[in-house]
């Protein structure tokens, strides 16, 4: 007989019934532990996937801004800045305050030309009026030298009537008694009527003569009219010279608040409304202009959205986010000039402006929190300690709505199975 193929003890411990009364141990004690706590978590994942709910967001890029925006204070007038006040972004600025010089030689010889000619025309004035003045009395002696000449001529032309009239009656009597001729009689009468004739002569004399010393005080009040006019124009327009070249000489601020940016440097070219300082309004709240992408999920934000917003001055993963509420979407895409309407510096705008178009804005209300040191609620306790102001960069996720996790697996689970 060959030899088997297989050992005389191994074939011993097949056929001997030894421990047929234990059990067949499948698998350890940890095993089972790492099995139960395998299906646990499987059914808390399936469980939250159907209970559950995951954020769908829309991030954006925006701007801390107060609610009375950021104001620029413009040149008026073009030229070369000659003194700069030492201002600095943060620092305060009050209504009224000058904030730099510009040089304004063009405007200056006007001004100066224009007080020369002020002083010339203020002599010319004087003398004339000296002048005037001088022929006016010697008109008025001249005027009362020759009325009393006249005055006199028909006192005693009035004196010649009265004697006249008597003689006349006298020789009524004796032409009718024929004492007189008749030719002595009209001669009488002819007198009285010419000595009549010459006191209506001497009225109009009088007449005529008040007449001429009327047109030469007249005239000669036009003249001093005339010069007086030219004078008060010329201070018009010294006036008007002085105002402009403060008004292109000298860059007022008209708001009050802390400065943001100075965008021009001491000896810099500057036109006509170029814009030299940026002053945000203190006295307003914070609000945020939030400019998302114009594709994808622009179309679906809301008014009354929440909105994350976390400022590039303080890290999200360390200080959380300043929660806000969408306030306003605009109706239209924003455009470069609405946004430098609003914002007032290019390289923001610049940094803003989406590579896919013109960008979809919405106007951000920030939630307050007294208790915080911005006034602002934030997420987390370390952002409560953080200071924020208008100006800053921000980014922002705005929450469009909420659902289960499954509904993201949804989609391809129907085409794993084919039921699409």
């Amino acid at each position: 007989m060959k030899d088997s193929l297989f050992r005389k003890s191994a074939l011993q411990q097949l056929s001997a019934p030894e421990q047929l009364d234990q059990l067949m141990q499948v698998t350890s004690r940890r095993g089972w532990i790492a099995l139960s706590g395998l299906m646990l978590a499987l059914a808390a994942t399936l469980f939250w996937s159907v209970f559950g709910s995951i954020p769908t967001r829309i991030a954006g890029q925006g701007i801390l801004l107060k609610r009375g925006g950021v104001h620029v204070v413009v040149a008026q007038g073009a030229g070369v800045i000659s003194h700069l006040e030492p201002l600095k972004p943060g620092d305060r600025l009050m209504e009224g305050q000058i904030i730099a010089s510009i040089a304004q030689p063009v405007a200056s010889s006007q001004r100066d030309a224009a007080k020369v000619n002020l002083a010339e025309l203020e002599q010319e004035e004087s003398v004339m009026a000296q002048a005037v003045e001088h022929n006016l009395e010697l008109s008025r002696q001249h005027f009362k030298q020759r009325e009393k000449a006249i005055a006199l001529g028909k006192e005693a032309k009035g004196e010649l009537v009265q004697s006249l009239q008597l003689t006349l009656q006298g020789q009524e009597a004796l032409l009718r008694d024929g004492i007189i001729t008749r030719q002595s009689y009209e001669n009488s009468r002819q007198a009285l009527f010419q000595a009549r004739q010459d006191i209506q002569n001497y009225d109009a004399q009088l007449k005529q003569l008040a007449h001429e010393h009327n047109v030469a005080e007249t005239n000669s009040r036009q003249q001093l009219i005339g010069i007086h006019e030219r004078v008060q124009n010329a201070r018009g327009q010294l006036r008007q010279n002085d105002a402009n070249l403060t008004l292109t000489s000298t860059v007022v601020s008209p708001y009050e608040g802390r400065v943001i940016e100075i965008k021009a440097t001491e000896g810099s070219a500057v036109n006509a409304m170029s814009p030299i300082i940026d002053v945000e309004d203190e006295t307003s709240e914070l609000e945020a202009e939030i400019y998302l992408p114009p594709l994808g999920e622009a179309k679906n934000v809301r008014v009354g959205m929440e909105v994350q917003l976390s400022p590039d001055t303080a890290k999200r993963q360390e200080f959380g986010f300043i929660v806000g509420r969408v306030e306003s979407v605009s109706l239209f895409p924003a455009t470069r000039e609405g946004m430098l309407a609003i914002l007032h510096r290019d390289r923001v705008v610049d940094s803003l402006l989406s590579k896919q178009g013109p960008p979809v804005a919405v106007r951000v209300s920030l939630l307050k929190n007294p208790s915080t040191r911005s006034g602002l609620q934030w997420s987390s306790r370390a952002g409560s300690k953080v200071e924020v102001s208008g100006g800053t960069l921000c980014t922002a996720q705005i929450k469009l709505r909420e659902r289960p996790p499954i509904t993201l697996v949804m989609p391809w689970l129907k085409h794993l199975f084919g039921l699409e």
